[in-house]
């Protein structure tokens, strides 16, 4: 099996300072779940935008929500295309469609 493509870091010489002020969302594999909110439905997905809406604006209302991050949508595109996996998601996503059994 291939080794898996390398996601996208910063340099773990950066402050946290120096990464938030020079992130943009688009080069990150990874953001905090409260730093996003529905805003971000389109870069990390519906899924890790609720909790991160969540994580921002119930903590405010004393609402415990568990520390968690979200993985970036171009995170996983890098990892798909990085690996030549596409071809066989989009296979097995159509059979498993067509109602057929998938491995």
């Amino acid at each position: 099996m291939a080794r898996p493509a390398a996601a996208k870091t910063k340099h773990a010489s950066q402050t946290r300072a120096e990464y938030a002020k020079e992130d943009t969302m688009s080069e990150v594999a990874v953001v905090w779940f409260g730093e996003v909110g529905l805003k971000d439905v389109a870069r990390v997905g519906g899924k890790n935008a609720s909790p991160g809406k969540m994580a921002c604006s119930l903590a405010k209302e004393g609402v415990i929500v568990p520390v968690g991050f979200a993985t970036m949508a171009s995170a996983c595109r890098d990892y798909v295309a990085g690996n030549g996996i596409e071809a066989p998601l989009r296979a097995r996503l159509a059979a498993l469609k067509a109602g057929q059994e998938t491995q």
